[in-house]
């Protein structure tokens, strides 16, 4: 079984888990089992070598709203922005950039990896749902949880506005990005707002996704 603890200090919530008898739990059960809103503010987890259950090295991700755009929040949109200028032409890169990231109706948020800034993600929110925007991790701390952690995070700040869609593009090059999101509920669909009105060329490399979500009960 899966034993959860709540920790709350500062307005950071630690989340432990233990697992015994060897018995993989998802993060969407530690989220059942721990709240919805102490899983979006997890402070420290760990993560497990399956399937022998035996502990890696504790992994302490933060994730800090930010409200305007910090050298660390700049530096993690040049690195997305220069790992995507390699791969796709102009035209087939959808991402906000610094600006628009901080415009009203968008969240942005950097993750902090034992202290240091590793990653970041945003959500805008639309007429019925919230487009995910951003999601970075730098490469020496991919496969570390980094990802979960923001991406648990943007569902949450859907959640408490009783957003109840999910919605995203990535490109098809992105194939970790697209096993994440995959592994976390999203399912592809067709082309959604603005998105649809662009020509077939700008979004031949395009993959959209969408996920379904309850909102907060407490909200």
């Amino acid at each position: 079984m899966l034993e959860g603890q709540r920790f709350v200090d500062n307005d950071k919530v630690v989340l432990a888990a233990a697992i015994s008898a060897g018995i993989v739990m998802s993060l969407q059960v530690v989220r059942r089992l721990l709240g919805s809103e102490a899983f979006a503010k997890a402070g420290v987890y760990m993560e497990y070598d399956w399937p022998s259950a035996s502990p890696r090295s504790p992994v302490c991700v933060e994730i800090e709203r930010v409200e305007t755009p910090t050298e660390p929040a700049r530096e993690l949109v040049r690195e997305l922005d220069a790992e995507l200028t390699a791969i796709y032409t102009p035209e087939q890169r959808h991402g906000f950039d610094i600006a628009r990231l901080f415009r009203p109706g968008i969240l942005f948020f950097v993750a902090r990896l034992d202290g240091e800034a590793t990653g970041c993600g945003g959500i805008a929110f639309d007429d019925g749902f919230a487009e995910l925007k951003r999601m970075y991790v730098r490469p020496n701390a991919r496969g570390r949880g980094v990802a979960k952690a923001i991406l648990a995070r943007l569902e949450e700040e859907a959640c408490a506005r009783d957003v109840n869609l999910l919605v995203l593009e990535t490109g098809d090059a992105q194939q970790p990005a697209i096993r994440l999101y995959e592994r976390a509920g999203f399912r592809r669909c067709a082309a959604f707002g603005e998105y649809a009105k662009k020509p077939q060329a700008a979004i031949q490399r395009s993959v959209f996704f969408e996920k379904r979500i309850a909102p907060n009960p407490a909200s």
